[in-house]
């Protein structure tokens, strides 16, 4: 399971990196593309323009929530997996981000 979820790290790593670096995020938690047209597909994400955001916008950091909303729900919904699920998946690729970052 733990290679599987590295080789699934792997491959969304450079894809999260690059979607957060050209994301803000607003007080409504809204994402909120920094050039327009956005290059990226927003799944089931709430984006607005950034004279439709709520102030203040801040950065967008790779995040759990941006790997379930983003890369987990999108993949696993087709499969009927629960929530649940998709959390403890995106825990553990989080967990590995963080000891990346770390060596």
């Amino acid at each position: 399971l733990t290679k599987d979820l590295e080789k699934l790290f792997a491959t969304i790593k450079l894809d999260l990196l690059a979607y957060a670096a050209a994301h803000g995020c607003d007080s409504k938690f809204n994402h909120v593309c920094r050039s327009e047209p956005c290059e990226f597909d927003h799944f089931n994400c709430r984006v607005v323009s950034a004279a439709e955001a709520a102030q203040p916008v801040s950065d967008m950091l790779p995040s759990l929530h941006l790997v379930v909303s983003r890369y987990i729900k999108p993949w696993t919904k087709p499969c009927g997996l629960g929530y649940s699920g998709s959390v403890l998946v995106s825990k553990v690729i989080v967990d590995l981000m963080e000891n990346r970052d770390r060596k």
